[in-house]
């Protein structure tokens, strides 16, 4: 499927089945496979992928781990499939002249063994109704919502062809990224070591302890981060045409971009550029560089399954190290590789040959593990907007991102595509005001190219003057009748009569005026200050977000067609059809990394809470931390 507007109506169908948090609930299927790679070491990491896969999709692992061995020869074939794929890639005729029902029957097509392994698992997986809710039940949902809206795009063969290339792509994406990441920080002097002193600090804080590392925990380690992303390392001809090197391309040629040629230019990443070197993603000016990191694709060629991918990855890489200690018998020995569609080692395996290891003793006593916020939250929010056949419904995707360095190469990753930003600073700090710099640049780097941006000062309930520390809630014989409702004014303190702020000895260190000049000088349209604590402004903030998006729509700058927009059809239809489900906005919310004294969750002691909190409670859990987070986080 070449053309951009079919591919973009298909994957509208099957992608909510990669969102993050509908991979998450596969997690645990993935530890079995991952637990039984651990005793397979010296065998394929192939075996694993294709498991993972099998569960992820199907919600069945293909057998392969269980068994010990290629089954149906059907990693063998991947070598012919990268090889017919590159091929016919460029010579679309021979594809369609190959694939008719005879060769089909015939089976002499390298993917037939993939194929109908796939078909097989499809099938079983829409017989079994008892099957948890995995990526093949969003796709039949989606095959469902296709037939209902007339969809000549969408159809059952369309599935399959999803189907059989997520198998291919995801195991052998995923079994050349391990192969890689375990040959490379071989050769590292410190990289493995590097890797394991982070698990070990992490360990001390109750994370990293589980026996398959979770990918909460996974993702806070920067440099496991940086290792896996440097193992990675359609566009039509503009009017009059473009020249590349000595080459000049005619208007209107379709070109493709050759991953591992744009990931080893020194233009863009500088000499070391063909150099496995992890630390350059931990650099201050790694946000201009990463539109150049195009390991999954771009634009509307990326790759919809690398939530699923980089799970693995992180997953399997981070428990690896932690418990493994491996060394190449010959390090003398290079990799080869050979470039089809993906590049792939010639040595498709680790075994006893070239790697010995030794499982690390662990300890034998577990913890029960909380649920923390490490690295980003997701959270979803309908917004009404305006009045009358004018009324839309925008539903909000907020991606919540930690606020400190620690995470900073995490949350990165997170900007892609937003439509909205929310930079968030803390009233009575100044350092936490100094720090949103970077975190602006990062997001007009890797976000949509039309970023709506709102500037909010939070903790607004401390910024009043005094030296009121933890007071405990007013009784109501103490409460004085003189104390203004809740939310009448902009400094309030009070909530009701069951509930009082704490106030910051220091009080206020940045002025509403303030937080106004330097957002102006950035061309950040909008400031506001709130208290998550209160629930004071808090809904405003999205509010005004989301309605400052869809003037945009309204008004032509943005263009919900553009995949790099930010902005999806709702299921109501389309945004100038007046459905109800007008859109649905992806607002990537950024934080400040150097906050004193983070933001807690506070309680007051007895009592209930005042109703007054109101709407404040759907919020609370996007703008407050969770108790994982300590000093230096923000909200």
């Amino acid at each position: 499927m070449v053309d951009p507007r079919e591919a973009k109506e298909a994957k509208k169908y099957v992608l909510p089945g990669y969102l993050q948090r509908n991979v998450l609930q596969s997690e645990p299927a993935m530890d079995e496979s991952i637990m039984k790679l651990l005793a397979w070491m010296d065998k394929f990491f192939t075996y694993t992928a294709f498991d993972i896969t099998g569960e992820v999709i199907f919600s069945q692992p293909f057998g392969f781990l269980e068994k010990g061995e290629d089954l149906h020869g059907s990693i063998a074939m991947v070598w012919g499939v990268e090889a017919y794929i590159t091929f016919v890639g460029y010579f679309q005729w021979i594809h369609r002249l190959l694939s008719n029902p005879f060769t089909t029957w015939l089976g002499i097509l390298p993917m037939g063994h993939i194929y109908d392994t796939t078909m097989a698992a499809l099938s079983e997986r829409q017989k079994n109704s008892d099957a948890r809710f995995d990526l093949a039940a969003h796709w039949f949902q989606g095959l469902e919502r296709a037939k209902k809206e007339g969809s000549k795009i969408f159809d059952l063969r369309c599935l399959q062809a999803f189907a059989s290339s997520n198998v291919t792509a995801a195991s052998e994406t995923v079994s050349a990224g391990l192969q890689s990441f375990v040959y490379h920080l071989l050769r590292q002097p410190d990289g493995w070591q590097r890797i394991r002193d982070e698990i070990e600090a992490a360990r001390k804080d109750g994370r990293c302890e589980r026996e398959i590392i979770s990918y909460e925990d996974a993702v806070a380690l920067p440099y496991l981060q940086a290792a896996v992303k440097e193992v990675g390392f359609p566009r039509v001809a503009s009017k009059g045409g473009v020249t590349i090197g000595d080459t000049t391309f005619p208007e209107g040629v379709t070109l493709s971009i050759n991953t591992w040629v744009i990931h080893h230019s020194k233009e863009f990443w500088g000499p070391d550029a063909r150099e496995f070197k992890p630390e350059r993603w931990l650099q201050d000016d790694i946000a201009s560089k990463e539109k150049y990191f195009i390991p999954w694709g771009a634009g509307y060629t990326s790759c919809p399954g690398q939530t699923i991918a980089k799970m693995q990855l992180f997953k399997i890489a981070a428990s690896i190290v932690r418990d493994y200690d491996i060394r190449q018998v010959d390090p003398n020995k290079e990799w080869k590789w050979a470039a089809h569609f993906t590049a792939i080692p010639w040595v498709q395996y680790i075994g006893r040959d070239y790697l010995v290891r030794t499982k690390r003793h662990r300890k034998s006593e577990w913890r029960v593990l909380t649920s923390q916020t490490i690295g980003v939250e997701f959270a979803s929010k309908i917004i009404k907007v305006g009045t009358g056949a004018r009324r839309k419904r925008i539903k909000l995707q907020l991606w919540d991102t930690a606020g400190t360095e620690r995470f900073r190469s995490v949350s990165r990753s997170y900007y892609r595509g937003a439509a909205g930003a929310v930079l968030v600073y803390d009233v009575t700090s100044h350092d936490s005001f100094r720090g949103l710099q970077p975190f602006l640049n990062d997001a007009r780097a890797l976000a949509s190219p039309n970023l709506t941006t709102i500037l909010v000062g939070n903790k607004l309930d401390l910024a009043n003057d005094g030296n009121l520390i933890d007071l405990p809630p007013p009784t109501p014989s103490s409460t004085s009748s003189s104390i203004p409702p809740y939310g009448t004014t902009p400094t309030s303190t009070t909530l009701g009569t069951q509930m009082r702020a704490t106030i910051a000895p220091e009080g206020r260190e940045i002025s509403a005026a303030e937080a106004s000049r330097w957002a102006g000088g950035l061309q950040i349209p909008v400031t506001m200050e709130v208290s998550a604590f209160s629930g004071e402004g808090v809904d405003e903030v999205f509010g005004r977000l989301a309605r400052m998006i869809l003037t945009k729509i309204e008004l032509g700058e943005i263009d919900p067609d553009d995949p790099m927009s930010g902005i999806q059809y709702g299921d109501g239809g389309m945004w100038n059809a007046g459905a109800s489900d007008g859109a649905s906005i992806k607002s990537g919310m950024t934080a400040d990394s150097a906050v004193i004294g983070g933001v807690r969750r506070r309680r007051g002691r007895g009592g209930k809470r005042s109703q007054n909190w109101g709407g404040m409670r759907e919020w609370e859990d996007v703008f407050t931390l969770s108790r994982g987070r300590g000093r230096g986080n923000c909200c």
